[in-house]
């Protein structure tokens, strides 16, 4: 469960990354 939540975290992580630098 715990790499689960890690993928989840990643995910997120990458989502508000990708939207911060479409600004």
């Amino acid at each position: 469960m715990q790499t689960l939540l890690l993928n989840i975290a990643e995910d997120n992580r990458l989502r508000y990354g990708s939207h911060e630098l479409a600004g």
